[in-house]
């Protein structure tokens, strides 16, 4: 590793009664450069009491999209003179915040549209010599919202990259900045999933640079989270990544809606509301006009516009759709096909976050369904409906997140790769992506809760089994993978009663053998709408009925080989009676002839 410190500075320490806090100080951190093939950065020494590791902050690894690179594919980042500084965050990415809390305000006030960057968390004692696992992370917030700011870089440092590992963490193009659908794709001016190439050149930027930090680019570990974790098998399964590029994959709560055309409702929605639909005189502008337009919009306008749409399903939604490269067939069929087996860490939360408040009922389901059903949108959705309105333990999202994530698991697994399954259900904080607080501790002010002596367990439990795994692919003893019918998972949750000096654990954590969790929400996803499973020529013609079973006199026959040899026998009886009687005949005659 080409590391180079210089000018002796107090290391910055963070002890554990801060765990939570981000009070690092920065300016008198020992700074430490590397050198990469683009230029020299900068980032600076973080020490905490469980480790130390150096950290490097806005990274480039793609041009800035703005101003005629706004929409267009990545660019990757050009070199640079001089040292590069990495000791200060990225802004966040353009995205509406007017709903979010004071906690997750204050990490993304600051956003610009120059905002794609990664950062990188490299262990002291990875090098040359000693190569470290690589963790490649892709945040979550329904594609978006969501910024690198927001995680807490002692815990990371406490947790992971203390210990041995060189964390990952870029920023993409979100919302309409990163998936935009005007009209037909225009390579490389407009792809559709232009966040998600954002992703694909972040990750090449890490198979070329990383071993500059001590990074084992043979051993790099994908790590998503909700729409991150959705990303994550987008990459999976893209044919722009070839099989083998990741050697240990963990998805939590990966829910996913991609279907042709995903974005186009919102993306035309925008380009209406912006101005750049129609021209002086109330024609349609073409594509290219449209694209310049949209180009020209200040990036403020454009993020606003789409604000209304944030109540609507599905047509407020955002994220990858299909586009002939990163991005196929995103169906069961699709990911049975071309899916990368791997071993695979998947789980979700017993109560997964209620994404269908202020909604009816159907546009839900049409949000899902044509995920599972993309040629029979309209009976799938009137099963689910159906489902769902006598009787719901769970909002519909959360179940088709377990469903959804199931059958990753499964198809994992039939592919030959093994599949730990794990289940959330920490006391008081059991909801969508609350295992990142103990992870790691993302929005930790909101959900950790010092007093709880369950919750003080889990902080160090967790990170350590996480670590476990991305480091030795090794889990709790007793945890077994999934078997071929999905059955096994482990249920994570610790309650404890008393004192942190003196208490009782009345729930552990243990492994649940033979069972599926939240099988009423398989059932009906996966056997009730069985038909999902086909493809879309199976469902433009009739199944042919199967044939009726034999009668028993078809059964009682003559046996092939049997019947095989009569004829050749008929054939060899043939040929000698022509030899012995058409022979003689044949050559009298020619000999009368003569005469």
């Amino acid at each position: 590793m080409k590391f180079f410190i210089f000018a002796i500075a107090t290391f910055t320490l963070v002890n554990g009664d801060a765990d939570y806090a981000f009070g690092v100080d920065v300016e008198n951190a020992t700074k430490v450069k590397v050198e990469l093939s683009q230029g020299t950065i900068q980032g600076y020494e973080l020490k905490t009491d469980l480790g130390t590791a150096n950290v490097f902050k806005k990274v480039p690894y793609i041009e800035p999209p703005v101003g005629e690179l706004r929409f267009h594919a990545p660019v990757p980042a050009k070199f640079w003179n001089g040292v590069l500084d990495a000791t200060k965050p990225a802004p966040a990415c353009p995205q509406n915040y007017t709903k979010m809390s004071n906690y997750t305000l204050k990490y993304v006030q600051e956003q610009s549209e120059d905002c794609v960057y990664l950062n990188v968390y490299a262990g002291q004692q990875c090098n040359a010599d000693n190569p470290c696992t690589v963790v490649f992370y892709i945040h979550g917030g329904e594609d978006q919202y969501g910024t690198p700011r927001e995680f807490n870089d002692v815990e990371i440092v406490r947790h992971f990259a203390g210990k041995g590992i060189v964390w990952v963490l870029p920023s993409f193009r979100l919302g309409i900045l990163g998936w935009m659908d005007i009209g037909p794709q225009k390579w490389p001016d407009a792809p559709y999933n232009a966040g998600l190439l954002d992703i694909i050149q972040a990750f090449r930027w890490t198979q070329r640079e990383i071993s500059a930090f001590g990074g084992n680019t043979r051993d790099i570990v994908l790590f998503g989270h909700s729409s991150g974790g959705h990303l994550g098998s987008a990459l999976l399964s893209s044919v722009a990544i070839e099989p083998r590029a990741f050697s240990r994959a963990i998805l939590f709560s990966p829910g996913s809606i991609a279907h042709a055309h995903l974005n186009r409702p919102r993306s035309q929605y925008i380009l209406e509301e912006v101005g750049c639909y129609l021209d002086d005189k109330l024609n349609p502008l073409n594509f290219t006009a449209r694209l310049d337009c949209m180009r020209k919009v200040p990036v403020e306008q454009l993020i606003n516009a789409g604000v209304p749409l944030e109540n609507q399903r599905p047509n407020g939604y955002s994220g990858a759709q299909p586009d002939g490269y990163t991005y196929l067939e995103p169906t069961v069929k699709g990911f049975e096909e071309r899916w990368h087996p791997l071993p695979l860490l998947i789980g979700v939360s017993t109560q997964e976050n209620d994404l269908d408040v202020g909604y009816n009922d159907t546009d839900v389901c049409l949000h899902y369904v044509n995920l599972l059903c993309p040629h029979r949108q309209d009976e799938c959705a009137q099963k689910c409906r159906e489902r769902y309105s006598k009787h719901r333990d769970l909002p519909i999202s959360a179940s088709f997140v377990h469903a959804f994530s199931w059958i990753l698991g499964l198809v994992n697994t039939n592919k030959g790769a093994p599949t730990w399954y794990q289940v959330w259900d920490q006391y008081h904080a059991n909801a969508h992506a609350d295992e990142l607080i103990f992870a790691f501790g993302l929005n930790a002010e909101e959900g950790f809760h010092r007093k709880n002596v369950g919750h003080q367990i889990m902080k160090k439990f967790f990170p350590r089994l996480l670590r476990n795994f991305i480091l030795k692919e090794e889990l709790i003893e007793d945890w077994r993978p999934m078997d071929e019918n999905g059955r096994n998972y482990y249920y994570n949750n610790i309650k404890a009663i008393g004192k942190p000096s003196n208490y009782t654990i009345v729930q552990k954590p243990h492994f649940v053998a033979g069972q599926i969790f939240d099988e009423p929400a398989i059932d009906f996803w996966w056997r009730d709408l069985a038909h999902i499973h086909t493809h879309k020529e199976d469902h433009d013609k009739p199944h042919p009925p199967p044939p009726p079973p034999p009668h028993p006199d078809d059964i009682r026959g003559v046996p092939l080989w049997i019947f095989i040899t009569v004829i050749i026998i008929t054939i060899i009886l043939a040929m000698s009676l022509f030899v012995v009687i058409g022979v003689p005949i044949i050559w009298k005659t020619r000999q009368s002839n003569k005469h």
